[in-house]
C-alpha cells in the first residue's frame, strides 16, 4: 500500500519526468468540491490532467488499472470546474497518466477524454 508520503514522493519524481517531456507544470494537487487533479500542465498547445499512479510493485496491475470510472469522472468534473474557473473554453484538453514504479515513469498520453465516462 502506497502512503501519503510515498504518494507525494511519486508525484515529485513524476513532475520531474515531466518537465524532461517539455511539460510546463501550472498547478500542482488542484482540489475543488467535485475532485482533484494531481498535476495539470501545458504541454505544447495542450491542457494536460494528469492522474499519478505509484506503486512499490506491479504484483496488482500498473497504475492505470487503479482509476476507475468513477475516479475519471472526478478526475473530468474537476478539470471542467478548473477551465471555467480560468475561461480556457477554446484550449486543447487531454487526460494523461504517470505511472510511477520504484523512480522508473511511464506516460499515458490521452489515457482517457471527456467522454469516457457519460
Amino acid at each position: 500500500m502506497i502512503t501519503r508520503g510515498e504518494g507525494a514522493r511519486g508525484e515529485l519524481i513524476a513532475r520531474n519526468y515531466l518537465t524532461t517531456l517539455g511539460y510546463e507544470i501550472l498547478t500542482v494537487n488542484f482540489s475543488c468540491r467535485l475532485g482533484e487533479i494531481d498535476i495539470i500542465a501545458r504541454h505544447n498547445s495542450t491542457l494536460a490532467f494528469i492522474e499519478v499512479k505509484s506503486r512499490n510493485y506491479e504484483t496488482y496491475g500498473d497504475g492505470f488499472d487503479a482509476i476507475t470510472k468513477g475516479k475519471m469522472r472526478k478526475i473530468i468534473n474537476a478539470a471542467r470546474q478548473y477551465i471555467a474557473m480560468r475561461g480556457l473554453h477554446d484550449v486543447n484538453v487531454r487526460f494523461d497518466v504517470v505511472y510511477v514504479c520504484r523512480d522508473e515513469c511511464r506516460l499515458i498520453k490521452g489515457a482517457f477524454d471527456l467522454n469516457d465516462v457519460y
